[in-house]
């Protein structure tokens, strides 16, 4: 049984494990194409990974919504936030306060830091009363 895109698979060599750029693994364990506006994607192609490129290095889905690090595939709804925002209806929202760095759709902080350097450095607080 010949099998293309694999990075690795069974024993047997019946299953993949692991799939190639471009490919992703599905439930029944066969390596599928990522949807043709991808060069990467997850699980049965929903999203691309952020600044997906075509092979002449051109960005075939820009992502234009604010805060959005990854977008669907059809680019049309926001699957990830940036840190300082949170999902809610397919786009990313502020958290309302910049020393809040994770908050939920009711926009309530659950990790608080004094400055964006601090953040990345894991300098940070919790909050008091839901607030920074």
């Amino acid at each position: 049984m010949k099998m293309l895109n694999i990075v690795s698979h069974s024993s047997d060599g019946k299953k993949c494990i692991e799939c190639g750029k471009g490919y992703y693994l599905t439930e029944d364990f066969k390596c599928s194409k990522c949807d043709s506006t991808c060069n990467e994607c997850e699980h049965k192609a929903t999203y691309c990974e952020l600044d997906s490129l075509n092979e002449n290095k051109e960005d075939v889905h820009p992502i234009r919504m604010a805060h959005c690090n990854r977008a669907s595939a059809d680019g049309q709804r926001c699957m990830r936030c940036d840190d300082n925002t949170y999902l809610k209806d397919g786009k990313c929202v502020e958290c309302g306060d910049d020393k809040c760095y994770g908050c939920t759709e009711d926009n309530k902080c659950s990790v608080c830091a004094k400055t964006q350097e601090d953040f990345f450095n894991g300098i940070v607080y919790l909050p008091n009363n839901n607030h920074c």
